[in-house]
């Protein structure tokens, strides 16, 4: 099987209160980990943020400028990831931040005080300045629904395998699930750090399968947390089965 290059593993801790006789889950905490690596010709990484995130006051993140800030290790000045980007449905652009050596901060945001807001359940691609892992640690989000585009130039969309559809375990399993037998979904791909590369798995017309796994007995995986590309074939909102029924809200696409 080709490799992918995630390492999705989620953790779930129960801190329990007790009152008197009676116990409840007062906390879940948990943690989605991806393994970042440097490519044959950049450093772009695929990673999704599932988990609600704190810093070091225990203020939630809510922008992306402090999902960078995240990756400046103790003591240090600058961050181990100098681009932070973001995949803009409606355009079929790439949007987002840099690190600006010079100044010593994050650039690229619309405004001082109008910053990128950190979308909880999204994917982005950050590029690295050297190996690392990051750990998506925090409590659990809301169910995500994904509102899934046609754009200008193409139809690709950006989204993470939800937590709570452990059941889909393989590429194949997935688009089925968006397709939801009406052919909503042409292509599912996942990224491929170390050749900077996209690979997964398309929908052929003629034999009504998919294709593009490495066999017909070995099939791509698919995890939870896992980030990748969806290509549909008309708006839909997904997952459409009831299993989420919240669209993906959290806050303002910039603070405002």
């Amino acid at each position: 099987m080709k490799k992918i290059s995630l390492l999705v593993a989620l953790v779930m801790v129960f801190t329990v209160t007790l009152v008197a006789q009676e116990s409840e889950p007062s906390e879940i905490v948990g943690y989605v980990a991806y393994s970042c690596v440097e490519g044959t010709i950049a450093n772009n990484n695929f990673i999704s943020v599932p988990m609600f995130m704190v810093d070091a006051e225990g203020d939630t993140l809510t922008t992306l400028n402090e999902l960078g800030n995240h990756f400046i290790p103790e003591g240090e000045n600058d961050p181990m990831v100098d681009a932070i980007s973001f995949w803009v449905a409606e355009t079929q652009t790439w949007d987002g931040i840099s690190w600006d050596d010079v100044g010593g901060r994050w650039a690229g945001n619309p405004g001082e005080d109008d910053l990128f807001s950190l979308y909880y359940g999204n994917s982005y691609m950050i590029s690295v300045v050297e190996e690392l892992t990051f750990y998506s640690v925090g409590g659990l989000t809301e169910p995500v629904q994904y509102t899934l585009e046609e754009g200008t130039t193409g139809n690709n969309n950006f989204i993470m395998v939800p937590l709570d559809r452990a059941d889909l375990t393989t590429l194949n399993a997935l688009g089925d699930d968006i397709s939801a037998n009406q052919n909503y979904a042409d292509a599912i791909s996942f990224w491929v750090a170390e050749t900077q590369s996209w690979d997964g798995i398309s929908w052929d017309d003629i034999d009504n399968r998919w294709a593009g796994n490495p066999d017909d007995d070995d099939l791509f995986p698919a995890a939870i947390g896992m980030p990748l590309m969806v290509s549909v074939t008309e708006e839909i909102q997904w997952p459409h089965n009831g299993r989420a029924d919240t669209r993906r809200r959290l806050i303002d696409r910039r603070m405002r």
